[in-house]
């Protein structure tokens, strides 16, 4: 998969260079992506933010150099590039549990942490990295949901606004729920201002009562294959707060689609410009306490792609 390449291509450049300063920007520009979508996308795949990935390869070959030569202390925080001997030792010692001094005995032991490389293992239909299910596929049947529905310049805030009051008000694990939402006609469809978005909560069994649960109508839900990946957000101006929901959800899109073709046995849905066979690709939003709660706008997000047996009609 080429996103893995670049993805390994950026990690080498970091270990030739762990004793320069590093530029964020040269190391986004290898793997072809902007500093913040590089940073989240590390961040997801190898579980581990960047700049702490960065900072425990150059303590583990630090404790190396410290061990392996005679060396001065101060010489290693400057080639590691630490201000001062004091900072590179309380990052030692936070690090390895030891001062470098001591880490020079030949009966201690440092940590070590190895350098990363990117593989990916198809298995049952997920892509797997590691330990760690990056994408997956997974087939939905007889779903129930209830539904909130906004039209306008910002119809997300509506819908969003419409479902929070509603969960707030009449479940207690709203939490636990999931929660999906899409644009029928799609995002600004033909450059028009205003859409509709619908958002959806899914329901357990035996919870509709006569067609209804807690006053909202029972709808059915999506139904079919789907290809799910969790969505590394975009946010390319780095001074603000702001993210980019639909770079986001594009490159995320671009990824799944490699993806899908490694698996082999699917492929899209078909594709009318709108939906997938009357299917909608769909967001899933991963909400907090304090999205709930109305401190704060930030969610996560899992995009799902309608898709197909090869050998499906």
């Amino acid at each position: 998969m080429d996103w893995i390449k670049k993805m390994n291509n950026a990690v080498s450049y970091i270990e030739d260079n762990l004793e320069n300063n590093l530029d964020l920007s040269k190391i986004a520009e290898t793997a072809n992506c902007s500093i913040s979508h590089f940073q989240r996308l590390f961040s997801f795949i190898a579980g581990i933010p960047l700049s702490e990935y960065i900072r425990n390869r150059r303590l583990s070959i630090a404790a190396e150099k410290l061990k392996s030569s005679d060396v001065k202390v101060i010489d290693v925080a400057l080639q590691f590039c630490y201000e001062s001997p004091e900072a590179f030792c309380r990052a030692f010692r936070n690090f390895h549990g030891i001062s470098p001094s001591k880490a020079r005995k030949p009966e201690v032991s440092a940590k070590y942490y190895p350098y990363l490389s990117f593989q990916t293992e198809i298995r049952n239909g997920r892509i797997i990295m590691g330990t760690k299910s990056v994408i997956k596929i997974e087939e939905l049947t007889k779903t129930r949901v209830v539904s909130f529905k906004g039209f306008g310049k910002d119809p997300e805030g509506m819908a969003h606004s419409k479902f929070r009051e509603w969960a707030l008000k009449n479940t207690s694990d709203y939490l636990y729920r999931r929660i999906i939402g899409f644009a029928p006609a799609g995002h600004h469809p033909d450059g028009k201002d205003e859409h509709e978005y619908i958002l959806q909560m899914f329901l357990y069994d035996n919870e509709e009562q006569n067609g209804y649960f807690h006053d909202i109508v029972v709808e059915d839900g999506p139904y079919g294959l789907y290809l799910i990946s969790n969505v590394p957000i975009e946010n390319d101006n780095q001074n603000t707060d702001e993210v980019d929901i639909g770079t986001s959800l594009r490159k995320t899109s671009q990824i799944m689609y490699e993806s899908l073709q490694e698996i082999g046995s699917y492929e899209l849905d078909d594709f009318d410009g709108n939906s997938f066979n009357g299917r909608n690709f769909i967001e899933e939003h991963i909400c907090s306490f304090d999205w709930f709660n109305g401190t704060s706008d930030n969610m996560e997000f899992k995009l799902w792609l309608p898709i197909k047996r090869k050998n499906d009609a």
